[in-house]
């Protein structure tokens, strides 16, 4: 960047377009391929999650979120694997059980920064967590079925609605 004829080391090349001034990006500034989050961005995340009271027995301490933070900044490569992660970790619906099973919840999802996959610990395996989640949908549906019924017996028939059709959901 210092020395590029284009931007004269600024990074960026001033262009005028239909009587306006813009900023664009010089060949010799580029883009960086991923952002890699922070230790205080990671807590904060985790600091969220134990708000939300989503996670039985997740750590609710400021240290505690510090401490995991550190931990994953090892192996979450990007914001969108950081986003991803929490979105899963949610979803299962498991209770925590320390340092170890958020890699491995990490992992099942998505490429760790340092590489390392750990020995899957029982129930956290990528097919077991997919099933757990595939089940929790299955009994939240059952019970939205059943008190359908309930209510279609217990009102008359013209207070009966149509029974709503399940939302389509895409796997990601």
């Amino acid at each position: 960047m210092n020395g590029c004829q284009n931007c004269g080391g600024t990074g960026w090349i001033i262009r005028e377009v239909h009587g306006r001034e813009g900023a664009e990006r010089c060949a010799c500034n580029p883009l960086p391929a991923k952002i890699k989050p922070g230790i205080e961005e990671i807590a904060v995340m985790l600091g969220q999650l134990a708000a939300s009271k989503a996670i039985p027995f997740f750590p609710e301490t400021e240290l505690g979120f510090q401490l995991m933070a550190a931990d994953m900044s090892r192996y979450v490569e990007d914001l969108r694997s950081l986003r991803l992660f929490a979105e899963k970790l949610v979803q299962h619906g498991k209770p925590y059980e320390g340092p170890l099973s958020l890699r491995q919840i990490y992992c099942a999802y998505c490429t760790p920064a340092d590489g390392y996959y750990p020995e899957p610990l029982p129930g956290f395996e990528t097919e077991t967590l997919e099933s757990r989640h595939k089940m929790l949908e299955l009994a939240s549906r059952d019970r939205e079925i059943e008190q359908h019924r309930q209510q279609a017996l217990e009102g008359p028939a013209e207070n009966r609605g149509l029974f709503p059709l399940p939302e389509i959901k895409t796997l990601q």
